[in-house]
């Protein structure tokens, strides 16, 4: 899978919170599955340029940043050289980003390296009438929102952070086009 399928993947997932937003099962399975999918999508950028710049990193290998820096190095690809110093950049900037650390802190993964998903809490008409008008003025049916991030609901922050990665995505390309 490439980072375009992953893309891909999650607009498809997001698709469908949307759909089950007023099933809490089967939302909050769909919500850690997009965000499994949208917080992958850097690496699988990193995966797809490791490809490009001809690393030869084996697929069964993780692939981390030192990583490729490291063989990039070694074989002296000033282009994926750049590449991963733009890269490393843009995910310290998404880590202080708060909607950023909020779907990709990696203190949200657990000893089984998993994805933790953030806490959530439903809006209720008698006990949070201010939220209520937030969710009406997003058109969304229920008001899921992060209980670390409650600006907005959990629609909104799903398809703010989707159009970064996008962002993300198309600046690579941008930046670092195909040969």
């Amino acid at each position: 899978m490439n980072v375009i399928c992953k893309l891909k993947e999650a607009e498809h997932l997001l698709e469908k919170l949307y759909e089950v937003q007023g099933v809490e099962d089967r939302f909050k399975r769909y919500l850690d599955r997009f965000l499994a999918a949208v917080r992958s999508i850097p690496y699988f950028l990193l995966r797809d340029y490791s490809v490009r710049f001809g690393l030869h990193v084996p697929l069964v290998e993780k692939l981390y940043s030192e990583l490729f820096e490291e063989i990039a190095e070694q074989i002296e690809n000033k282009e994926a050289i750049n590449f991963i110093q733009w890269w490393k950049q843009k995910m310290e900037e998404l880590e202080k980003d708060p909607l950023g650390s909020l779907l990709i802190d990696e203190r949200r993964i657990n000893a089984q390296n998993i994805f933790m998903l953030p806490e959530l809490y439903k809006v209720e008409a008698q006990t949070r009438a201010p939220l209520v008008q937030k969710v009406e003025e997003y058109g969304v049916r229920v008001g899921w929102f992060f209980k670390e991030y409650d600006m907005e609901p959990v629609l909104i922050v799903c398809e703010k952070f989707l159009n970064i990665m996008k962002r993300f995505v198309d600046e690579a390309e941008t930046k670092f086009p195909p040969i």
